[in-house]
């Protein structure tokens, strides 16, 4: 248990790290993309940029649309997919992820549907 207590505290300090020193790099993107793949791992940094952005795209005709349409399906993705892994016991970057790919599939198949 003590050991288990030890990795949490370990990974809780790891997380802080990084994320005060993304604090000072905020501007440029490389850095941030660096730090969040570090502290989250990259199957949700990467899902979540590329994903939903590309589901807006699908769903709308102007470049606002699409990205507020983007953030909306990341933030849905995002909470239900750690409600997902805590019912289920999932991992949680892997269930997030899986509902990107669930949304952008519905939002091309809506796409296919509309035209």
């Amino acid at each position: 248990m003590k050991r288990n207590a030890r990795s949490i505290v370990r990974m809780g300090d790891l997380v802080a790290a990084v994320f005060d020193s993304a604090e000072q790099y905020s501007v440029d993107p490389l850095v941030v993309s660096r730090l969040a793949t570090r502290a989250l791992g990259s199957l949700p940094v990467f899902a979540f940029s590329v994903i939903p952005p590309a589901a807006g795209l699908i769903l709308a005709n102007r470049l606002r649309s699409a990205l507020v349409i983007a953030v909306g399906l990341g933030v849905a993705a995002g909470g239900l997919g750690y409600l997902a892994a805590f019912v289920y016991s999932l991992p949680v970057g892997a269930s997030q992820a899986a509902l990107c790919v669930l949304f952008a599939l519905v939002a091309y198949g809506w796409a296919r549907v509309r035209r």
